[in-house]
């Protein structure tokens, strides 16, 4: 993937998990900045949720893709500690 679509990318994906994460948007937004793992966090997120558009018309394919979506931002309620007792039950 060539630089120009990947920073579009993470961009997309990084503006998509600010809104879900507004409480910790500067948080977020400073490991983005520094931390190159969250980066590619937010890169998949939004390859995720494009692809499960694209494939709009394949019901369990797209699924499979908001999968994706859904375990990357548990990954990252992991990350910024926002995980309650009863969601890790």
């Amino acid at each position: 993937m060539n630089n120009a679509r990947r920073s579009t990318t993470q961009t997309k994906g990084l503006e998509l998990l600010l809104t879900k994460f507004n409480a910790d948007s500067s948080r977020l937004l400073h490991l983005f900045i520094s931390d190159p793992h969250i980066r590619n966090l937010c890169e998949e997120y939004g390859a995720a949720l494009t692809s499960s558009q694209a494939w709009s018309g394949r019901p369990e394919i797209a699924r499979q893709f908001r999968c994706m979506a859904v375990e990357i931002q548990m990954e990252l309620e992991d990350i910024l500690g926002n995980r309650s007792l009863k969601d890790l039950q």
